[in-house]
Protein backbone atom coordinates (compact mmCIF):
# COMPACT_ATOMS: atom_id res chain seq x y z
CA UNK A 1 0.00 0.00 0.00
CA UNK A 2 1.32 3.33 -1.15
CA UNK A 3 2.23 6.06 1.93
CA UNK A 4 0.00 9.06 1.81
CA UNK A 5 1.34 12.49 2.69
CA UNK A 6 -2.16 12.49 5.04
CA UNK A 7 -1.06 9.96 7.71
CA UNK A 8 -5.36 9.76 9.38
CA UNK A 9 -6.24 8.93 5.54
CA UNK A 10 -3.57 6.05 5.43
CA UNK A 11 -5.26 4.60 8.85
CA UNK A 12 -8.47 5.02 7.56
CA UNK A 13 -7.09 3.02 4.19
CA UNK A 14 -5.75 0.60 6.63
CA UNK A 15 -8.90 0.14 8.75
CA UNK A 16 -10.84 -0.45 6.23
CA UNK A 17 -8.77 -3.78 5.00
CA UNK A 18 -8.81 -5.08 8.52
CA UNK A 19 -12.78 -4.22 8.73
CA UNK A 20 -13.20 -6.88 5.57
CA UNK A 21 -10.34 -9.08 6.56
CA UNK A 22 -12.61 -9.58 9.74
CA UNK A 23 -15.68 -10.05 7.86
CA UNK A 24 -13.90 -13.11 5.38
CA UNK A 25 -12.72 -14.22 8.83
CA UNK A 26 -16.40 -14.45 10.24
CA UNK A 27 -17.63 -15.40 6.97
CA UNK A 28 -15.34 -18.40 6.62
CA UNK A 29 -16.84 -19.21 10.42
CA UNK A 30 -20.04 -19.31 10.04
CA UNK A 31 -19.81 -21.24 6.55
CA UNK A 32 -17.84 -23.77 8.61
CA UNK A 33 -20.21 -23.81 11.57
CA UNK A 34 -23.16 -24.42 9.04
CA UNK A 35 -21.55 -27.22 7.51
CA UNK A 36 -20.34 -28.66 10.79
CA UNK A 37 -23.79 -28.65 11.55
CA UNK A 38 -25.05 -30.17 8.71
CA UNK A 39 -22.80 -32.75 8.90
CA UNK A 40 -23.04 -33.85 12.31
CA UNK A 41 -27.37 -33.15 12.40
CA UNK A 42 -26.14 -30.44 15.59
CA UNK A 43 -28.76 -28.36 16.39
CA UNK A 44 -26.62 -26.00 18.78
CA UNK A 45 -23.90 -25.27 16.35
CA UNK A 46 -26.61 -24.36 13.99
CA UNK A 47 -28.31 -22.11 16.48
CA UNK A 48 -24.64 -20.22 17.14
CA UNK A 49 -24.73 -19.21 13.27
CA UNK A 50 -28.35 -17.93 13.41
CA UNK A 51 -27.49 -16.04 16.57
CA UNK A 52 -24.07 -14.43 14.84
CA UNK A 53 -25.49 -13.84 11.37
CA UNK A 54 -26.72 -10.20 13.10
CA UNK A 55 -22.84 -9.53 13.70
CA UNK A 56 -22.15 -9.60 9.63
CA UNK A 57 -24.78 -7.10 9.02
CA UNK A 58 -22.98 -4.71 11.71
CA UNK A 59 -19.89 -5.15 10.15
CA UNK A 60 -21.05 -4.77 6.67
CA UNK A 61 -22.91 -1.34 7.48
CA UNK A 62 -19.36 -0.32 9.34
CA UNK A 63 -17.69 -0.98 6.60
CA UNK A 64 -20.07 1.01 3.79
CA UNK A 65 -20.10 4.19 6.26
CA UNK A 66 -16.26 4.11 6.39
CA UNK A 67 -16.15 3.56 2.71
CA UNK A 68 -18.79 6.41 1.95
CA UNK A 69 -16.75 8.60 4.50
CA UNK A 70 -13.46 7.93 2.83
CA UNK A 71 -15.34 8.44 -0.89
CA UNK A 72 -16.90 11.95 0.53
CA UNK A 73 -13.83 13.35 2.52
CA UNK A 74 -10.51 11.80 0.83
CA UNK A 75 -11.69 11.56 -3.03
CA UNK A 76 -9.43 8.91 -3.59
CA UNK A 77 -8.10 7.85 -6.91
CA UNK A 78 -6.43 5.12 -8.77
CA UNK A 79 -5.11 1.91 -6.59
CA UNK A 80 -7.00 3.87 -3.78
CA UNK A 81 -10.38 4.07 -5.46
CA UNK A 82 -9.84 0.55 -6.67
CA UNK A 83 -9.36 -0.60 -2.73
CA UNK A 84 -12.10 1.89 -1.80
CA UNK A 85 -14.39 0.15 -4.04
CA UNK A 86 -13.62 -3.28 -3.86
CA UNK A 87 -13.78 -3.38 -0.10
CA UNK A 88 -17.44 -2.01 -0.49
CA UNK A 89 -18.56 -4.88 -2.71
CA UNK A 90 -16.25 -7.32 -0.99
CA UNK A 91 -18.47 -6.85 2.51
CA UNK A 92 -21.61 -7.31 0.47
CA UNK A 93 -20.47 -10.81 -1.10
CA UNK A 94 -19.21 -11.67 2.19
CA UNK A 95 -22.45 -10.55 4.01
CA UNK A 96 -24.03 -12.86 1.68
CA UNK A 97 -22.20 -15.63 2.78
CA UNK A 98 -23.37 -15.07 6.08
CA UNK A 99 -26.46 -15.26 5.13
CA UNK A 100 -26.61 -18.45 3.24
CA UNK A 101 -24.70 -19.67 6.39
CA UNK A 102 -27.58 -19.05 8.54
CA UNK A 103 -30.76 -19.83 6.06
CA UNK A 104 -28.38 -23.36 5.81
CA UNK A 105 -28.87 -23.56 9.36
CA UNK A 106 -32.36 -22.75 9.71
CA UNK A 107 -32.75 -25.48 7.18
CA UNK A 108 -31.07 -27.71 9.30
CA UNK A 109 -32.89 -27.17 12.32
CA UNK A 110 -35.95 -28.01 10.98
CA UNK A 111 -34.76 -30.99 8.93
CA UNK A 112 -33.03 -32.76 12.24
CA UNK A 113 -36.96 -33.27 13.65
CA UNK A 114 -37.03 -35.34 10.51
CA UNK A 115 -34.07 -37.52 10.76
CA UNK A 116 -32.56 -37.07 7.29
CA UNK A 117 -29.21 -37.23 6.43
CA UNK A 118 -26.92 -34.96 5.64
CA UNK A 119 -25.71 -35.08 2.07
CA UNK A 120 -22.10 -35.85 1.73
CA UNK A 121 -22.28 -33.66 -1.53
CA UNK A 122 -23.55 -30.76 0.69
CA UNK A 123 -20.00 -30.86 2.86
CA UNK A 124 -17.75 -31.21 -0.12
CA UNK A 125 -19.42 -28.07 -1.39
CA UNK A 126 -19.12 -26.04 1.92
CA UNK A 127 -15.43 -26.99 2.23
CA UNK A 128 -15.13 -25.85 -1.37
CA UNK A 129 -16.17 -23.12 -0.42
CA UNK A 130 -14.40 -22.02 2.51
CA UNK A 131 -11.16 -23.22 0.85
CA UNK A 132 -12.24 -20.55 -1.70
CA UNK A 133 -13.18 -17.70 0.70
CA UNK A 134 -9.76 -18.61 2.53
CA UNK A 135 -7.86 -18.32 -0.62
CA UNK A 136 -10.00 -14.83 -1.42
CA UNK A 137 -9.34 -13.44 1.66
CA UNK A 138 -5.33 -14.29 1.65
CA UNK A 139 -5.49 -12.34 -2.55
CA UNK A 140 -6.95 -9.85 -0.75
CA UNK A 141 -4.42 -9.23 2.04
CA UNK A 142 -1.43 -9.63 0.06
CA UNK A 143 -3.10 -7.66 -2.86
CA UNK A 144 -2.01 -10.88 -5.28
CA UNK A 145 -4.11 -10.54 -8.18
CA UNK A 146 -2.85 -13.66 -9.66
CA UNK A 147 -3.99 -15.15 -6.78
CA UNK A 148 -7.57 -13.64 -7.24
CA UNK A 149 -7.89 -15.01 -10.47
CA UNK A 150 -7.10 -18.05 -9.64
CA UNK A 151 -9.50 -18.44 -7.01
CA UNK A 152 -11.94 -16.53 -9.49
CA UNK A 153 -10.89 -19.10 -12.19
CA UNK A 154 -12.11 -22.41 -9.76
CA UNK A 155 -15.88 -20.52 -9.81
CA UNK A 156 -16.79 -22.79 -11.88
CA UNK A 157 -15.43 -25.94 -10.24
CA UNK A 158 -18.07 -24.52 -7.48
CA UNK A 159 -20.18 -24.40 -9.70
CA UNK A 160 -20.03 -27.90 -11.47
CA UNK A 161 -20.74 -29.37 -7.66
Amino acid sequence: MPEHTVKSYEEELVRLKRMVTGMGKLAGEQLEGAIGAAEHSDVELATRVIEREPEADRMAHDVENLVIRILALRQPMAIDLRQVLSASKMAGELERVCDHAKDLSQRLIALCGAHIEPLPSLADLGRCAITMINDAMHAYTEMDGAEARAVWHRDSELDSR
